[in-house]
């Protein structure tokens, strides 16, 4: 299965898969304190004031630490975190002990919202994706519940206004934030959530229908062709479209309208874990390559404007894109100027993930825009780097 279709199915199916109850093991000894000058004190926290506009979380060996721009810490934790959820408009999904359900600390690891649920996410729009049993709903920041736990497949975060649950024996429906049903689906129809204002429906997988794009009133703004497939959501006005007869995609607008003609090349090999919208235009540029090997970026007009020459790229963030070439890994412009040559650490991989708030980060530690580790990882200790 090429790459093109792999992320096809991926978009497809990610409202099934992406929510499975997490069981997080606790380690059965506590690892030795997470960073040699500020011990965890009878597993609270201490809050140093103000409160900064934004704080990274690495979880070392089961405990938590939260820390600003500059590599301070500003938190130790022994809470126990699940694979899901981060630090989200104040508040984060926690699991107390081995035995425990889930809940919410906020930035003073006060928990403010009681650990009660089987599986618990990010907040989003004021709303996060919780299950208690088998079935998802969504709470608000008190802990209480704005649509009941009635969904049988795990929804997506709240996005553009709505939620998307699939409720047992009907169809998709999309609710407004306070729980109103705004758009009832078709059953075995799969729909996705909303991109600037519009979501991609897709036929039952044994029909020959066209997948089609809906606004946010329901009405049907235009279908594809049955050959035809999105691969990812709208971005900038325009989303990817795979043409399988010939395995080349190009690029919609919002109206139906080939903006990009069915010609671009399928990559050889996937780029980066972690970008599922690899194919998206960020800041007017999308990666493509012309024989699918070496990887350059194009405008809206199909036209080069970094030319084919790396070996692996990721979407533009922050006005940077981290790009290999050969044994080379640094981030560029919009122009394919280098502008962060990341400092070299043996432990690192070389490979970094895009910038969000200022930081980015690859299997060890997070850099910042001049290149250097503002924090890394301790020696022998195993650090996971949650969304």
């Amino acid at each position: 299965m090429n790459l093109f279709l792999k992320s096809s199915f991926f978009l497809l199916f990610l409202l099934g898969m992406n929510c499975q109850s997490h069981q997080v093991q606790p380690p059965p000894v506590k690892p030795q304190p997470t960073h040699p000058k500020e011990e965890p004190k009878n597993q609270s926290l201490i809050q140093e004031q103000p409160v900064p506009d934004h704080l990274f979380k690495v979880e070392m060996d089961g405990f938590l630490t939260f820390f600003d721009r500059t590599g301070r810490i500003k938190i130790s934790s022994s809470y126990v975190e699940p694979q899901m959820g981060g630090v989200s408009e104040g508040l984060c999904p926690v699991k107390l002990s081995r035995d425990s359900g889930i809940g919410y600390i906020n930035l003073k690891t006060q928990l403010v919202i009681p650990a009660k649920f089987t599986y618990a996410r990010r907040f989003s729009n004021g709303l996060a994706v919780v299950s208690i049993g088998n079935d998802f709903g969504f709470i608000d920041h008190s802990g209480e519940f704005v649509i009941p736990p009635i969904s049988r497949i795990c929804p997506e975060d709240a996005q553009e206004g709505f939620v998307l649950i699939w409720p047992r024996d009907k169809g998709a429906q999309y609710l407004d934030l306070q729980g109103n049903l705004k758009i009832q689906g078709k059953k075995r129809w799969r729909y996705l959530p909303f991109s600037e204002g519009v979501a991609i429906v897709n036929p039952p997988g044994d029909s020959n229908l066209p997948t089609e794009v809906i606004d946010t009133s329901g009405k049907v703004l235009f279908k594809l062709q049955p050959h035809l497939e999105f691969s990812y959501g709208f971005s900038e006005g325009l989303a990817p479209v795979l043409n399988t007869r010939t395995n080349k995609y190009g690029y919609v607008d919002k109206t139906g309208r080939v903006v990009i003609p069915y010609i671009l090349t399928l990559t050889e090999e996937e780029f980066l874990p972690g970008f599922s919208d690899y194919r998206a235009f960020r800041d007017g540029l999308a990666l493509a390559t012309p024989d699918g090997k070496k990887v350059g970026f194009i405008d809206k007009t199909n036209k080069f404007v970094i030319k084919p020459q790396f070996d692996y790229v990721s979407p533009f963030s922050e006005g940077v894109a981290f790009v290999r070439k050969g044994n080379q890994s640094y981030f560029i412009d919009k122009k394919g100027n280098p502008v962060i040559i990341p400092e070299i650490d043996s432990r690192s991989d070389g490979f970094f993930f895009e910038f969000r708030n200022g930081l980015a980060h690859d299997k060890i530690g997070f850099i910042d825009k001049t290149g250097k580790y503002v924090w890394k990882c301790p020696d022998r200790t195993t650090c996971y780097f949650p969304d």
